[in-house]
């Protein structure tokens, strides 16, 4: 197990190395110029998002604590040329879906935030109409574990309604089978195939963001 290296990293980055760059692959392809994050925690996430993002990209993160981390998260937009509108705050309240989708449509969004279901439930419902077309949504610990915490069992759960969805086009990386952590990834407006592909690969794409 290798968690992605905090030496090039200016904050932790509590995910997998090979879930990541797996993800970060899909990124590349897509070339987002509009990220949501739903709980970014300190950033680590949001940092390579942003160093793998087209200058001038947009990016709006809402995550219960962050106050103390976004004056960083800006000085690194401000680093790479890229927008960032941040607040601390519940994604799931009124106030905040209103103000996420003043930046909508998004390219890409990752929810990460909390795991239980009422939350990351409406994460999904929430977000779903604020993509493009061509899009991705992607979700952090997917992985079911007979360890995991209560609140944590309600994303994998989450995950196999969306994956089990035949109207959904999704893939998955897990390095972990059975312990924990896992990415899924959702392709918004993309014809499903007949299996869902859940290797290493990343699947073929016929749409692009617009740069």
């Amino acid at each position: 197990m290798t968690w992605m290296d905090e030496a090039s990293t200016p904050v932790h980055c509590v995910q997998l190395q090979e879930e990541f760059e797996w993800l970060l692959g899909i990124y590349d392809k897509l070339k987002p110029r509009k990220v949501l994050e739903i709980g970014a925690h300190v950033g680590g996430t949001l940092w390579h998002f942003m160093q793998h993002s087209p200058r001038g990209s947009n990016f709006t993160s809402v995550s219960i604590g962050s106050t103390a981390h976004i004056p960083l998260w800006v000085q690194w937009a401000n680093e790479h040329g890229h927008g960032l509108e941040a607040i601390d705050a519940d994604s799931t309240s009124l106030g905040s879906v209103d103000w996420m989708k003043i930046q909508a449509p998004y390219d890409f969004a990752f929810i990460d935030g909390s795991h239980w279901w009422e939350y990351v439930s409406q994460d999904w419902a929430n977000v779903q109409p604020m993509m493009r077309q061509g899009g991705i949504v992607a979700f952090h610990d997917i992985t079911e574990h007979g360890g995991m915490p209560d609140e944590c069992v309600d994303v994998p759960r989450l995950w196999k309604t969306i994956r089990n969805n035949k109207q959904l086009k999704t893939a998955e990386k897990v390095a972990l089978p059975g312990v924990y952590c896992g990415i899924g990834v959702v392709f918004i407006g993309e014809e499903p195939d007949d299996e869902h592909p859940t290797d290493n690969r990343a699947p073929r794409r016929t749409n692009r963001a617009t740069r």
